[in-house]
């Protein structure tokens, strides 16, 4: 008669399990809120770099067609208008065809987007002229001042991204603490 050998059994021990799992909860614990801070920083970055590049290719077809551009907030990505409240998108058009939209884009629903008291003042929109100077939409005057991309929370701590343009055409982005998302200054 001959002994059969029976495999060991193969897996995992209550404590080894035990274990495993504290250490996903500590590592989980730890990822979470970072991970959230890096898709609100993205999502403001995005945003911003999108309105940069709006404002940049607005000068660029301002200097190009000879003709007056026109940056705004649109509701509805086909006509510009004063927000009641958060801009929900832009537009850009040619100051002569105003029925063909050159571009527009949406801003994201998690978002503040605030503008400074000139830009408020001036309809909400931005012309750039033939020489690409920033100028006030009802007049001839130049303009300054911001746009603010901001996140409500606190995460990041940067939480907002503040788009300065200034009349000679130049348009920049910085990053901005302001945890109540105010308005910016001109």
């Amino acid at each position: 008669m001959s002994v059969v050998a029976f495999p060991r059994d193969k897996g995992f021990t209550l404590i080894e399990l035990m274990v495993t799992v504290a250490v996903m909860a500590i590592t989980l614990t730890v990822a979470v809120p970072a991970f959230t801070q890096l898709i609100n920083g993205n999502r403001l970055t995005s945003q911003a770099n999108e309105v940069l590049s709006a404002l940049s290719y607005a000068r660029s077809e301002a200097i190009r067609r000879n003709d007056d551009v026109v940056f705004c907030h649109s509701p509805n990505g086909t006509s510009c208008s004063a927000p009641s409240g958060n801009w929900q998108g832009w537009i850009l058009f040619a100051a002569s065809d105003p029925a063909v939209i050159l571009a527009s884009g949406r801003f994201n629903t998690q978002l503040r987007v605030i503008p400074s008291s000139n830009l408020a003042n001036a309809a909400h929109a931005l012309r750039y002229n033939s020489q690409g100077f920033i100028r006030q939409q009802a007049n001839a005057n130049l303009l300054t001042g911001s746009l603010r991309i901001c996140h409500p929370s606190g995460r990041p701590e940067q939480n907002s991204r503040d788009v300065r343009f200034i009349s000679g055409g130049r348009v920049t982005v910085t990053s901005v603490i302001d945890a109540s998302c105010s308005r910016p200054g001109d």
